[in-house]
């Protein structure tokens, strides 16, 4: 049996603030003016398939669009292919981190530092709730769930997809 306090910690790190389809229906300006000025953005199935190499015009408008209204942009990826999120992150031209170790917040807490984001003036946007959601939350930021990308996931991501659904339906 799980007590008030350790249910209502995790509908805490559980919950995202906002869910989206995509990153193009993420109310950027309305977010600006609440005071948020950092996005902090996962690579794989939230700005660009898992497959995919080459960030999408739309995408690229849409990371111009976010730094046109006063963001910094950054990459927080759990990726280990260096190379793939540099590559990404000159389509973009924005600074990122690969091997983020996300949900666990030491990456973006010290990239934060480093670039001088309040991380509860940021928004940390992903597919995932059990990595970008919780390390989102974890750090007090604005927390924003997108559909992945790419509908076709592993097996492996299929039942962690299934877990997190669930998880999303029992604390709503």
């Amino acid at each position: 049996m799980i007590y008030f306090s350790q249910r209502r910690l995790l509908r805490s790190l559980l919950t995202p603030n906002l869910v989206c389809r995509s990153l193009f229906d993420i109310p950027l300006e309305s977010l600006s003016h609440s005071g948020y000025n950092a996005i902090w953005l996962d690579v794989d199935n939230t700005l660009l398939g898992a497959e995919d190499r080459d960030v999408s015009l739309n995408t690229q408008n849409w990371v111009l669009a976010a730094k046109s209204l006063g963001y910094s942009v950054v990459i927080l990826s759990n990726n280990r292919r260096h190379y793939r999120i540099e590559r990404i992150c000159n389509q973009v031209d924005v600074d990122g981190v690969f091997r983020a170790m996300k949900p666990f917040p030491h990456s973006i807490r010290k990239v934060a530092r480093q670039r001088q984001i309040s991380l509860r003036r940021s928004i940390v946007v992903g597919d995932q709730l059990l990595t970008d959601v919780i390390v989102g939350n974890w750090v007090r930021a604005y927390s924003v769930l997108v559909d992945p990308m790419d509908k076709k996931l592993s097996l492996f991501k299929t039942v962690q997809r299934e877990i997190e659904l669930f998880f999303l339906a029992r604390l709503q």
